[in-house]
């Protein structure tokens, strides 16, 4: 949990991290470690949301499914996206979003609406990325650029 406070105090966007390849997935995690490790890790940060939210807002066994759905659903996520959704999750940029929602579900419901986010910050930062080619591209097209002039003059010597 400490880590997601440590993303949002650096002000990432989650689109640049989720284009950020180096970043292990949950799948990658799973791969590498094992299912139960992914849902154990999920569990602590769950267990500090429940700590914000009150104690034991959320049972044993909701924290559980929702860390068995939250892997079901985003096990392609990498796990900075989801360290920034819990810290956020904390901080209450979901309050007003999930009020009239209940246990797990407010949690699920809130990540859904980071995922969305979160795509559509991803896909900003692609078009910027492209459009930054294009110029850099058009500025290169420019320095080998001739004047209809020299041009007609290197037609008339061919």
């Amino acid at each position: 949990p400490d880590v997601g406070t440590a993303i949002v105090r650096e002000g990432y966007t989650c689109g640049r991290l989720a284009l950020n390849e180096s970043i292990p997935t949950l799948a990658n995690v799973a791969e590498e470690y094992g299912d139960a490790t992914v849902i154990a890790w999920l569990r602590i940060q769950l267990d500090a949301v429940d700590r914000v939210l009150g104690a034991k807002a959320m049972g044993e066994l909701e924290r559980y499914d929702a860390a068995r759905l939250i892997y079901a659903k985003y096990r392609d996520m990498n796990v900075a996206n989801l360290l920034q959704f819990f810290a956020r999750y904390r901080l209450g940029e979901y309050t007003e979003a999930t009020e009239r929602i209940a246990g797990v579900q407010k949690i699920l419901t809130a990540l859904k609406l980071y995922n969305v986010t979160c795509n559509d910050d991803a896909r900003r930062l692609e078009r910027e990325r492209e459009m930054q080619k294009g110029y850099e591209q058009r500025l290169e097209w420019e320095k080998k650029a001739v004047s209809y002039e020299e041009w007609l003059k290197t037609r008339d010597n061919e």
